[in-house]
């Protein structure tokens, strides 16, 4: 009888008997396959896509004396979200990077958020929308910045802005674009920013987000208008390859700026704390600009369409040049063709092919209607 052995079998983990692994105060993963994700029960912080960037957490305290940015461990900002806040300072902690996932989720439970709320943070999937909270505000946007390597594309990354009392919490997958740079210059040199109180520097903030759409349109404008001078007399296939990408930069805009547009109305008519009547102006203002960038994605989607008839019409102007040129060249040898099929009948009498001369009369005759077919079609301007 054959032996049968006996195999080892591997045991295959479901994604919830490797969630009950973890030994942390939630249930937390990083995978590499979003169709991972499937099964895990509600609430779960979970990175998909790779492996998320080195976190760095900067504790910025803002008073009316100046700034004080302190770079810090995730537990030691968990712990300064315990300690009672100095009323005449405002604090923002910008945290980017989410590899410090543990350590991330308690800061996150720590500022009062829901496991659900969390689960959305660290998605990086979410709509651009506005959750009002029982002590503050919690908004998610889309950061956006062109990129052009031979092939303009959008680099985006959902930010996460967390306002309460006194404290603004932005949570960023990595550092990208200079919107917050910007936030820390006025922070430094500006007086209204340190004094105004947490819903001004959410606002700023969230403003400075929207303005990046300013500057990705442009950028993309001008990256379009200079596109024709790159393309050589003769068009090729990858000019027309080279497109197509460009259909969907105003879909993809659309779907990171409308949500938005809609958020940023629902907080300039309820203003929710910690946004007081003092930012309702700067969120009107907010919205205009929102506005002023749906007209604007629409005109840089009118100005792809154009682009790609602009080279569709060059293309079918190629070719009809190719085409008349070819016409011309019929048209000179349709006569020479024509002589030369009477004279190559089989019939005996045929005067001219006795004549001594006959040959080079034809050859004679053949150059002249060339040449002068040739002049009447230069000097109409065929070709």
């Amino acid at each position: 009888m054959p032996r049968i052995r006996n195999r080892r079998r591997t045991a295959v983990r479901s994604p919830y008997a490797l969630l009950t692994s973890l030994t942390s105060r939630m249930e937390q993963a990083i995978l590499t396959d979003p169709k991972l994700k499937a099964g895990f029960p509600p609430g779960t912080a979970v990175i998909v896509g790779g492996t998320p960037e080195p976190t760095v957490v900067t504790v910025y305290r803002l008073s009316p004396d100046g700034v004080e940015a302190v770079e810090m461990s995730t537990g030691d900002a968990t712990q300064q979200l315990a300690q009672p806040g100095d009323p005449a300072e405002t604090v923002w902690i910008d945290v980017v990077g989410f590899e410090d996932l543990e350590g991330l989720v308690a800061l996150a439970t720590a500022a009062g958020l829901h496991p659900l709320q969390i689960e959305d943070i660290f998605s990086q999937q979410q709509r651009a929308r506005v959750e009002e909270l029982d002590n503050g505000l919690l908004c998610f946007a889309w950061q956006i910045e062109p990129i052009d390597d031979g092939e303009i594309h959008l680099h985006a990354a959902q930010v996460t802005l967390l306002g309460l009392q006194g404290l603004v919490v932005s949570f960023r997958p990595q550092r990208r674009g200079t919107s917050f740079d910007h936030i820390r210059q006025r922070m430094n040199t500006g007086h209204r920013l340190r004094t105004s109180g947490a819903g001004y520097l959410f606002y700023a903030l969230l403003d400075a987000i929207v303005d990046d759409y300013f500057v990705c349109i442009s950028e993309l404008e001008q990256w379009l208008d200079a596109l024709p001078e790159r393309w050589d007399r003769q068009l090729s296939a990858d000019d027309v390859v080279s497109l197509l990408p460009l259909r969907a930069l105003g879909p993809r805009l659309r779907q990171y700026l409308l949500p938005l547009v809609d958020a940023v109305y629902r907080l300039r008519t309820e203003h929710p704390a910690p946004l007081t009547d003092h930012e309702k102006p700067y969120l009107g203002d907010l919205y205009e600009h929102c506005t002023r960038l749906s007209d604007a994605i629409e005109r840089l989607d009118n100005n792809v369409n154009a682009l790609m008839d602009l080279q569709f019409n060059l293309i079918n102007l190629q070719t009809n040049q190719v085409m008349r040129v070819l016409t011309v060249i019929t048209a000179i040898f349709v006569p020479i063709t024509f002589l030369a099929g009477v004279y190559g009948m089989n019939f005996d009498h045929l005067p001219e092919l006795h004549w001594r001369y006959g040959y080079f009369m034809f050859w004679g005759v053949a150059v002249l209607i060339a040449v002068s077919l040739t002049l009447v079609f230069r000097r109409r301007g065929w070709f």
